[in-house]
């Protein structure tokens, strides 16, 4: 593979009067012309040698002329069959799949921009989960010294597989997309850190284990996730599977004059930083295992708990994890900084040490298990159902309906008795601390039912003694009725996060939706209601919790009573009439009904994973079970569209660079796909994996 790469990019790089051979090479004539002309030359050589009596030459004489001259005529002949771009497609199949890397000016500037906005995306989600007596920020002037433990932390995951590939470690010498290493940023911000860890655990990468050292190590860890064997990036290698145990910090060291890991670190500084990775890809759901700590992290984790002043962990996760390690008092801090992208551990280092105020709130809510959500129990690797015409088949039944996320826990925790939130979640939607704090309270809002819009201005003050931004979350109660449409508790309404606030600085904010923003989908009727009765608008910490403010004559939240339902029954985007469709695969085994989660009755709605019977009718899927296995394809027959097809190759003149500036709505793009045939557009679906095939 190394080999294809340096051949591609030497035709690639090669010129020859302006054009790169790779170029010349899509023309079938000059392929011809260059394989006809090196057959001959090689063949050529071989008769003279011969005639010169080289008896090596006048045995390979007998098999390798007429080889290399039938193979030339096969090839030049061929090469006329080559579509365009030829040579780099041929490059791609032999090689695998193959990322297009443009390096011209406007691509590096573009690049670096880039960059600059990773940092900025990573500074502004970034979370902070946990800050016990103010852990952090670090203070730099007065004890820069930090521990970081961990395979994890030097070999983060920047993003994940499939098309959250990128390239990390510079191998593309010509234009290098280089990742911001964690422990390169932290010194970057001023952190200096124990070299002693790090050269344990590159030794520990690179030996894949075998090996536990101090000794130096030019070793370079790299863990950039290459599902799918791109050439241009960093083998996958996955951080969990080369933590140390234990007993690696406990190992005495001559490097160290007898010295263990665990003894040197608590010398250079009494904070220790813990990193925890994982990673999901498209095709490649998590399953349970990845969910919750390694037993390795767990022990490491046991051993700083023991030993340290601070413990700060990072969660350097791309979804939701088992977390419940994170409340032991013992555990300081912790910063769920997601994938940060190529440049994003510069944002998290500077968390860290404060020049950047944490602003980011959770997407997501963190249960303390995972498997108390309803959607877990018929979705993932475990509990993936299967189809009975085809047992490779795999489908989900969505039975948890709209209870997912905040919308289950929320609501289950608002009208089921026998349930206790706070001991099901751990941290809330919306969640998000600050190294400062926020005054929020509703300084006035108007609801116009004439127009169908809420308006709602937001005070925030920061009584803290630094600056920071907050997000301000408003959320909708909507009334519910046994049997109708089902309903969240709570639903965000509006959110927005605020501009830098100084300490003791006041400002205000004005969010708004429509009734049409807050309207429920009713299948007995096919479009959007908003039904009549009472409402409440409020504005929340996050969706459990409603403001604080210490403003007393101030209420964080308002009453609103609707008189009448509201029917949205077409679309605002295409004025299209609103329609249930698809009701005919929403069905479960023997064509029964699919029974749906309701907060009318949570404990005999729910089902489990072993309720869940596993099995489907074939007829649900068009052209029946044998065209829904994989390898299997639908059957194609003539007139099965009822209204006209489209004219195909046709020569209108168009030319896509007269379509400079157009609007979207111009009538001549239609004049302009007519002119693509059959063939064109097949090419461009069937050979566009990675890029757009020419036509």
């Amino acid at each position: 593979m190394r080999f294809l790469n340096i051949l591609e990019s030497f035709f690639d790089e090669t010129q020859i009067a302006g054009y790169s051979l790779s170029t010349l090479l899509e023309y079938w004539w000059i392929g011809a012309i260059v394989i006809g002309v090196g057959g001959a030359a090689v063949a050529g050589t071989g008769i003279l040698m011969s005639r010169d009596n080289l008896p090596g030459w006048k045995k390979m004489s007998k098999w390798l002329i007429p080889t290399v001259a039938v193979g030339s005529l096969v090839l030049g002949a061929g090469a006329s069959f080559l579509p365009t771009n030829a040579f780099k497609n041929l490059m791609t199949t032999a090689s695998g799949s193959h990322v297009t890397i443009i390096d011209t000016p406007t691509s590096r500037a573009a690049a670096k921009e880039a960059e600059k906005n990773v940092i900025v995306i990573e500074e502004e989600g970034l979370v902070l989960l946990k800050n016990d007596d103010g852990a952090l920020p670090i203070d730099l002037e007065e004890n820069n010294k930090i521990n970081i433990f961990g395979s994890c932390a030097f070999g983060l995951y920047y993003g994940n597989g499939g098309s959250g590939s990128f390239q990390t470690d510079g191998r593309y010498t010509q234009f290098p997309r280089i990742a911001t290493k964690l422990e390169v940023a932290m010194e970057e911000q001023g952190f200096e850190f124990n070299k002693n860890i790090h050269n344990m655990i590159k030794n520990y990468y690179s030996s894949n284990g075998r090996t536990v050292s101090v000794a130096e190590s030019d070793y370079d860890i790299q863990c950039g996730y290459n599902k799918y064997n791109y050439a241009e990036i960093v083998p996958s290698l996955d951080p969990t599977t080369r933590e140390p145990a234990v007993s690696a910090y406990q190992t005495a060291f001559s490097e160290l004059g007898g010295k263990t890991l665990l003894e040197d670190a608590l010398e250079f500084s009494d904070t220790a930083l813990f990193c925890i990775s994982r990673r999901g890809s498209e095709d490649e759901d998590m399953n349970y295992s990845e969910l919750h700590l390694k037993a390795n992290e767990e022990a490491c984790i046991e051993m700083l708990k023991e030993n340290f002043e601070k413990v700060i962990i990072l969660l350097n996760v791309p979804t939701v994890i088992e977390a419940e390690f994170l409340n032991d008092p013992e555990i300081d801090a912790a910063i769920f900084m997601g994938h940060p992208g190529l440049t994003g551990a510069t944002a998290v280092a500077e968390a860290l040490c404060g020049k950047i105020n944490p602003s980011g709130h959770l997407v997501d809510t963190w249960p303390y298990s995972v498997k108390s959500a309803p959607s877990y129990q018929c979705f993932g690797n475990d509990t993936t159902l299967k189809h009975t015409g085809a047992s490779t088949a795999n489908f989900n039944q969505y039975v948890e309906g709209i209870y997912v996320g905040y919308r289950y826990y929320v609501t289950r925790g608002k009208v089921d008795n026998s349930y206790d939130y706070n001991k099901e979640v751990q941290y809330s939607f919306g969640h998000g601390l600050s190294y400062t704090t926020f005054d929020k309270s509703i300084l006035e809002y108007e609801i116009d039912e004439a127009k169908q819009t809420v308006s709602i201005t937001v005070e925030v003050k920061n009584t803290g003694e630094v600056a920071g931004k907050d997000v301000i979350q408003i959320y909708t109660h909507a009334p519910y009725y046994d049997g109708g449409i089902e309903k969240s508790w709570y639903s965000l309404s509006s959110f927005m996060k605020t501009n830098i606030i100084e300490p003791g600085d006041t400002k205000n904010y004005q969010l708004s939706f429509t009734f049409r923003d807050i309207a429920s989908w009713s299948t007995d009727d096919g479009f959007y209601v908003l039904e009549k009765g009472d409402y409440e608008f409020s504005l929340r910490e996050n969706v459990w919790d409603l403001a604080k403010t210490s403003y007393g004559d101030r209420s964080n939240e308002i009453d609103f009573n609707l008189k009448s339902n509201v029917n949205f029954t077409t679309s605002y985007q295409t004025g299209k009439q609103y329609e249930n469709i698809f009701a005919e695969v929403e069905r479960g085994p023997s064509s029964q009904p699919l029974e749906y989660l309701s907060r009318s009755d949570f404990n005999s709605t729910w089902q489990n994973t072993a309720d869940i019977v596993r099995s489907s009718e074939a007829d649900y899927f068009p052209g029946g079970a044998t065209n829904t296995t994989s390898g299997r394809s639908f059957s194609f027959t003539d007139n099965q569209i009822d209204e006209p097809l489209p004219d195909t190759d046709v020569d209108n003149g168009m030319d896509f660079m007269d379509f400079k500036d157009a609007e979207w709505d111009d009538p001549r793009w239609d004049d302009l796909l007519n002119q693509l045939s059959i063939k064109d557009m097949q090419n461009l679906v069937d050979g566009g994996s990675f890029a757009t095939a020419e036509v």
